[in-house]
């Protein structure tokens, strides 16, 4: 999405899944209960419907909640509200560096891989393989 403004529910489920996938909780992906418990002891309500549509991405404008459910979800995943809550919202650290991780070890999987199948190749045409992959990579 470009531009500044409000994020649509399409936008702001995906973004809320990608930290779940990306940013572990106590080590752990979060859970409903999780996010729902530390809601509650900040005073916000969070219903597993309510839950379930945000990520969903169908939330609605009348259920996405406004600003302190946000802030509440930015508290947990330890982000700035606005990626939650503009189009605009920087990426936040913690989240660039998880996926800098999954794609090293996405490229790591992509060279082993391509290692093992094309291992009769000559030396060279291997070492050019390794060479486009590691520039795919930066």
């Amino acid at each position: 999405m470009n531009g500044a403004g409000p994020l649509d529910s399409e936008e702001l489920g995906r973004r809320l899944n990608l930290l779940l996938d990306t940013i572990p909780h106590d080590g752990t992906r979060a859970t409903y209960a999780m996010v729902r418990d530390f809601l509650a002891e900040r005073g916000i309500s969070l219903s597993q419907s309510r839950w379930t549509y945000l990520l969903a991405g169908r939330a609605g404008e009348r259920v996405n909640g406004g600003r302190d459910l946000m802030a509440g979800l930015a508290a947990f995943f330890e982000i700035d509200a606005t990626y939650l809550l503009d189009r605009a919202g920087p990426i936040p650290e913690a989240l660039e560096q998880q996926l800098e991780l999954l794609r090293q070890v996405r490229m790591r999987e992509v060279r082993l891989y391509a290692t093992r199948k094309l291992g009769s190749v000559s030396p060279e045409t291997l070492q050019e393989i390794t060479r486009i992959l590691g520039e795919a990579a930066d």
